[in-house]
């Protein structure tokens, strides 16, 4: 595996907005870059639980 492709699989999905991230700050959380807009799917919690921060209030659940 090369350093690049190593870079790309230690990204992780912001759960507000879906942008790929190294890891998930509280600055980017409150950043105009994170909207918030991001839609689970219907089925999300079913598959995945519960996501790490309320996509509407960004509050910790």
């Amino acid at each position: 595996m090369t350093d690049d492709e190593r870079d790309t699989y230690e990204r992780i999905a912001c759960r507000e907005c879906g942008t790929m991230l190294k890891y998930i700050s509280e600055s980017h959380l409150r950043s105009e870059a994170c909207t918030g807009r991001f839609e689970y799917p219907s089925d999300y919690k079913e598959h995945h639980g519960a996501p790490l921060f309320a996509p509407a209030t960004k509050e910790k659940l």
